[in-house]
């Protein structure tokens, strides 16, 4: 029985490190921000100033492909009537 449990353990090792490892999916980051009101300035002062840090590291972050999905408030300056 013993003998039996050891094989099956080698196998799973075996098969384990054969088997290619695959990239996984890109880590999503949303990033939201003003951009459209007239404080938009800052949002866009933001967003500029994060998009280097991925675009430098060749689109990863601490070695993990990332994504970068910038996203407007779409705040309004008016109060709804």
């Amino acid at each position: 029985m013993f003998r039996n449990i050891r094989f099956a353990s080698l196998l799973v090792a075996a098969l384990a490190a054969a088997h290619p490892a695959y990239a996984a999916d890109p880590v999503k980051i949303g990033f939201i921000t003003t951009l459209s009101t007239p404080a938009g300035y800052i949002g866009e002062d933001e967003r500029d100033g994060f998009n280097p840090a991925v675009t430098q590291g060749g689109g990863k972050l601490g070695g993990v492909l990332v994504e970068l999905v910038v996203e407007d408030t779409r705040t309004s300056p008016k109060w709804p009537a």
